[in-house]
């Protein structure tokens, strides 16, 4: 459950964490309103577009082949978005998380179906909690690490922990599901 758990923070950890640098971003980039807008939801448009297809693809290829390919691509875009140097691949590098974050919710509930048959609902609960621990964390974190750190640095941070935790994934995850290995 603590993987579920885990994945499920770092998303929303990931999504939500640009909610309190807003000024800061839009006054170093020169940003408008809109402009902040769009950066914003441009994960949150492409979580809607691709959630669909990489859970057809997820249940083709296994939910573990499918975060094999889904949390390093996630990580790489957390990396991307924190060495962004303007609009544009500020922009890119969200719609490219949200892209790859789309991957990983379909794939949370059959973690949840193999590793705990016994007690889903239970193991439900706990694995949607981390998208709350996520956000809370964003929201409360977020500001106290701008206090020492550049915005882009606090991005690092947080992208370190999305590697780490893709890092554990491929070296502790097992499945017995048909695609998975």
């Amino acid at each position: 459950v603590a993987f579920s758990f885990t994945i499920a923070f770092m998303l929303h950890l990931l999504l939500f964490c640009t909610a309190p640098m807003v000024t800061i971003i839009m006054e170093e980039m020169d940003l408008s309103h809109t402009e902040f807008g769009f950066v914003f939801a441009a994960a949150m448009i492409s979580l809607v577009i691709f959630r669909i297809p990489w859970g057809l693809i997820g249940d083709r290829i296994g939910y573990l082949n499918a975060f094999r390919i889904a949390l390093p691509l996630a990580a790489g875009f957390a990396v991307l978005r924190a060495f962004s140097t303007g609009y544009a691949v500020l922009l890119t590098s969200q719609f490219l998380l949200g892209m790859s974050l789309a991957m990983v919710l379909p794939c949370l509930p059959l973690i949840v179906k193999e590793w705990f048959p016994r007690s889903p609902g239970l193991s439900t609960g706990i694995y949607v909690s981390g998208f709350a621990a996520g956000n809370a964390t964003a929201l409360a974190l977020t500001p106290q690490l701008l206090k020492t750190l550049e915005w882009r640095e606090v991005l690092l941070v947080y992208s370190g922990l999305t590697v780490l935790i893709c890092l554990l994934w491929l070296a502790l995850a097992r499945s017995t599901a048909k695609g998975d290995s």
